[in-house]
């Protein structure tokens, strides 16, 4: 059973993936590939929008793009220069707030947005002279305040003042007006933060994996919460499940699952986890594991995995996770279970710094966000596309003409070949000088295609061109 594309992502998961991409780079593209499509997530609900992941490659850089500025070509140097060192760019509030929380001193130094999303210049120093360590990642609390840190990585660091420089990406749930209240509310800065890919982990998997499977999906659910309906979520990896299970809408077919809390066993090296039951059934090994009290989403988790004698990696078939459990299943059909080790992979921080650091000002001054419409000629694929622009970030929203899609696989590879045929889009101002737009992602459907890019400051009024996947559009 071929199982290559995605749905919506849940909000947990989608946290899940994004906490794993500390920074977008040709040499950790493919370990970002391979937490996503560990991490792809099928909701339990008979509505979904069906994503290609034929289109992996832009899906990823929507999501690393998106939460990191720095990922796709536009780095901190030049936002903190274009936006901030610039003195032509208008519609900048200037802040020079601190706040000193635990001998660290804060500083929103100035702000630049829109309606959706703003960049803050922000500094970082420790009062009592301890060099502080990149990369780093700023955390905010997102379910208390109206907007999200799409920001963390490789920081500006001044040696002789001891300090960083970083602008923080914020994008607002809504629409922002002038003389609003905004928040910089961070909760946590994270120092020397590293990706660890596959460490080895003191667990006997042998040892370990005695009961059988004994629940059904439903059992299982119900057992973590009998009182409450909340429907759970599969996360896939592998192409085919065993010949007696299958896929629908609401999950897997045939799922059985083990019994809830038979051991407690830690895992040396993971304090963020317990195994609270191991076993094999039909050769698929079936490892359960609750999370601690260390446990922390953003710097103290991680994704499990096996390694086989050859050193080689067992990614998991499927798992199924609700609160704090999660099970996870690898098939080992054909492999000596005594020789798998469990490893894991990991964001580390060196140390962590907690707040909050809490600041606010006024929201004047707001940078124009524009939106133009047309019609593309004699395209093969392009019905209507909207360009929607503002010094701080560009969408572009294309309402596809309808295809007769035998593969769908196959369109998807033809509209992306279309879409990359083209020399990257890019603004022409008055003076006829060129702003180059850097794209930050992608993501496609059978009906439509948006993108987003990033591009250093320019005057709004100056705008005469833009030149679009190979036509010219001209403004008033």
């Amino acid at each position: 059973m071929n199982r290559n594309y995605i749905t919506e992502l849940d909000d947990k998961r989608l946290d899940e993936l994004l906490a794993y991409t500390p920074g977008y780079s040709e040499q950790n593209s493919e370990n970002i590939s391979k937490m996503f499509l560990q991490k792809v997530s099928i909701k339990r609900s008979p509505v979904k929008r069906i994503y290609l992941i034929a289109a992996i490659a832009a899906v990823l850089a929507a999501f690393s793009g998106m939460a990191l500025a720095a990922s796709m070509g536009l780095d901190f140097g030049r936002i903190i220069n274009s936006f901030f060192n610039n003195p032509n760019v208008g519609h900048r509030v200037e802040v020079g707030q601190s706040v000193i929380v635990n001998d660290l001193e804060v500083t929103l130094i100035s702000t630049v947005f829109d309606d959706d999303m703003a960049y803050a210049l922000v500094e970082i120093r420790n009062l009592e002279g301890e060099q502080l360590t990149n990369p780093i990642r700023v955390l905010g609390n997102e379910d208390t305040y109206n907007y999200n840190i799409l920001f963390h990585g490789e920081a500006i660091y001044d040696e002789d003042e001891n300090k960083f420089s970083l602008p923080l990406t914020l994008h607002f749930q809504h629409p922002v007006s002038s003389g609003d209240t905004l928040e910089l509310n961070i909760d946590a800065i994270l120092f020397g933060v590293e990706y660890v890919e596959s460490e080895m982990l003191d667990f006997d998997v042998a040892a370990h994996a005695k009961n059988s499977a004994a629940l059904s999906e439903d059992e299982w659910f119900s057992a973590i919460n009998a009182d409450t309906d909340v429907p759970g979520t599969v996360g896939f990896s592998g192409d085919n499940l065993p010949h007696d299970m299958g896929f629908n809408e609401y999950g897997i077919t045939g799922m059985s699952l083990l019994d809830l809390d038979k051991m407690e066993i830690a895992i040396g090296g993971a304090d963020w986890a317990l195994v609270t039951n191991a076993g094999i059934a039909d050769g698929l090994l079936h490892l359960q594991t609750k999370h601690t009290a260390s446990f922390n989403r953003n710097y103290n988790s991680g994704l499990f995995h096996l390694i086989d004698d050859k050193g080689n990696m067992i990614e998991k078939f499927y798992d199924i996770s609700m609160d704090d459990y999660e099970e996870i299943v690898f098939d080992i059909r054909g492999i000596d279970l005594s020789a798998i080790r469990l490893a894991a992979s990991s964001l580390r921080a060196d140390s962590v710094a907690l707040g909050p650091w809490n600041m606010s000002f006024i929201a004047e001054q707001k940078m124009p966000k524009e939106s133009i419409a047309f019609t593309p000629a004699d395209s093969p694929y392009f019905a209507e596309v909207e360009v929607i622009y503002s010094p701080l970030a560009t969408s572009v929203w294309i309402t596809l003409k309808e295809q007769d899609v035998g593969d769908v696989h196959e369109f998807f590879d033809l509209l992306n070949e279309h879409i990359n045929s083209f020399d990257p889009p890019y603004f022409t101002l008055n003076d006829r000088s060129i702003v180059p737009l850097d794209m930050q992602g992608m993501m496609n459907d059978s009906t439509a295609s948006s993108s987003w890019y990033r591009s250093e400051y320019f005057d709004v009024d100056m705008l005469y061109s833009l030149t679009l996947y190979g036509e010219v559009y001209f403004f008033d």
